[in-house]
């Protein structure tokens, strides 16, 4: 990808032709957006017995019941997983840093809260 933003950003200051810098304005622009559309492109699903984590290059799947609680956090939502010495980062849902310094809820508070209640109920005997 950055092979094409420098050929295009190229292109549009030094184009010969107005071809040649229309062909470096698609190339400074489309190449981003189809590499953030089918590669780059974060999401965090939460189902009935799983998390499904997708960052940039790596994803995972957490069953419910191994999720101990999650947190909100300025890189994303960290999971703390049983049995995994690392926590899981979703980087989809992201809380800024200003939000930290008021004590404001957000999103990924509200996304945090949600994984925590459900691995709690995963995990949690049935009430008769």
């Amino acid at each position: 990808m950055g092979v094409f933003v420098v050929l295009g950003t190229l292109l549009l200051a030094d184009g010969a032709e107005t071809g040649d810098r229309v062909a470096g304005a698609v190339m400074v622009v489309v190449a981003p957006v189809v590499s953030w559309l089918l590669w780059l492109r974060p999401y965090l699903v939460l189902t009935d017995e799983q998390v499904v984590v997708q960052n940039a290059l790596v994803a995972f799947v957490v069953p419910l019941a191994d999720v101990q609680g999650a947190a909100a956090g300025g890189w994303g939502v960290v999971i703390a997983v049983r049995g995994r010495h690392a926590p899981v980062q979703a980087m989809a849902v992201v809380k800024a840093n200003i939000s930290f310094m008021v004590g404001r809820q957000v999103r990924a508070d509200h996304v945090a809260d949600a994984i925590t209640r459900a691995a709690q109920e995963a995990v949690a005997p049935p009430v008769a």
